[in-house]
């Protein structure tokens, strides 16, 4: 099963959210992708995975989240 963690890094300085959906394997822990969610909200994560389960909401930095994006497995619905 799969299970979205979004993890919440406010705005860039131009005021773009950086927001996304950690996709995680609940049966294993490993992370198996990234979706940004853009100006999208929660739908980005349904379009990406549909069967994902979305899960809590962390707040995170922003060399985090830049992290994760940058090294998903795909660029799935990404800006």
């Amino acid at each position: 099963m799969l299970i979205g963690v979004k993890l919440n890094a406010g705005h860039d300085r131009n005021g773009n959210p950086r927001r996304g959906w950690a996709i995680v394997n609940s049966e294993t822990g490993d992370l198996v992708d990234f979706v940004d969610e853009g100006y999208r909200g929660w739908k980005a994560l349904k379009l990406a995975y549909p069967d994902a389960i979305p899960g809590p909401e962390f707040p995170t930095t922003a060399g985090t989240y830049r992290d994760l994006k940058r090294e998903a497995p795909s660029e799935r619905f990404t800006e």
